[in-house]
């Protein structure tokens, strides 16, 4: 019996296997539909969202838990991100920092720091200088820009009679001897009974002090006298010089001008012979001290000079101190 025969007697088993398939094939679809109608059953539509019922991933079908992951990503682009739900989207809720105030509109400072005296150079921004009192504690110090003021702001700008500085984001400013902050409580108090107390005593014999107040004679405002002994031990005494005040060289109209003092310690040589902070020093008996160079010259030739004219600058006025050296 031929191979062909064999097929066509037992054919009708290959149609029986195709029907079984099949068969099967449908009753698992019909079993998959049971299924979904049983566990997913629509509300009406008039019941609110949050009401309708909400059934959890692990009772569903393994081919109905991955529709999410289906629609998470995008069919016709397979690198593209995954697309996330605004609902799902994770909600922060840290702070926004307020943006940066405009220097060019600074508000007033309420700190407790007062604006005592401003120096301009006409050549460097960086050779500006601002003297601040710290009101909390009398502390004062000069102050140029970039430079960390009491408290942490840094100072910005240094105008003629305003500086301007950085105080966190915001920017504020301080005018001239125009501090109305708020009061510190140690300044608020009423002022401490009067008590009678014993004088200080003087300095001891031999100090500095001592030799200030017997070697210097004050005549007027402008007119003094010198022991040429006290003299000399202060030109020799050169750190005690620089211990009594700050000076610094002047600048104006982008020229050098002298020399200017500030932080004059009281009862020093330079408070002993009526010289006040701010004062420039221009020339001493006609000879010009606009530079280093200048002054030491000056301190050359007039070491010995029996008479001393030292000409300053004192709130935009001249005026002349003589000192006589006996």
């Amino acid at each position: 019996m031929s191979v062909e025969h064999y097929i066509k007697r037992y054919f009708w088993v290959f149609w029986l296997l195709v029907i079984a398939v099949a068969a099967y094939l449908m009753a698992r679809t019909t079993n998959h539909l049971i299924e979904k109608s049983f566990l997913i059953k629509k509300l009406p539509a008039s019941r609110p969202r949050s009401q309708r019922a909400v059934i959890p991933s692990s009772a569903l079908p393994r081919h109905l838990k991955d529709i999410d992951n289906v629609m998470a990503h995008n069919v016709f682009c397979s690198s593209c991100p995954k697309w996330v739900k605004p609902s799902d989207k994770p909600i922060t809720t840290e702070p926004v920092a307020p943006p940066p105030s405009d220097p060019n509109n600074p508000t007033k400072s309420q700190l407790p720091l007062a604006l005592l005296a401003t120096q301009l150079s006409t050549s460097r921004v960086s050779y500006h200088r601002a003297i601040i009192r710290d009101v909390t504690n009398t502390k004062t110090a000069t102050y140029g820009v970039e430079d960390t003021l009491p408290g942490g702001p840094v100072m910005y700008a240094i105008l003629d009679k305003r500086v301007i500085f950085k105080n966190g984001p915001t920017y504020e400013y301080l005018d001239l001897e125009n501090y109305t902050g708020p009061v510190p409580v140690s300044t608020a108090v009423a002022p401490p009974p009067i008590i009678d107390t014993p004088s200080e005593p003087p300095p001891p014999e031999g100090s500095l002090e001592a030799d200030l107040d017997k070697g210097i004679k004050r005549n007027s405002e402008t007119e003094y006298v010198i022991d040429r002994g006290l003299l000399d031990k202060l030109l020799g005494d050169t750190s005690a010089l620089a211990r009594s005040a700050r000076i610094v060289p002047s600048v104006k109209d982008n020229k050098p001008n002298g020399f200017k003092l500030y932080a004059i310690r009281p009862g020093s040589v330079y408070a002993k012979i009526g010289l006040v902070n701010g004062d420039t020093i221009q020339a001493i008996n006609g000879y010009d001290m606009s530079t280093p160079a200048m002054a030491l010259e000056v301190y050359t030739k007039l070491r010995t000079a029996p008479n001393l004219s030292v000409s300053i600058l004192r709130r935009g006025e001249t005026k002349s101190m003589n000192y006589t050296i006996k």
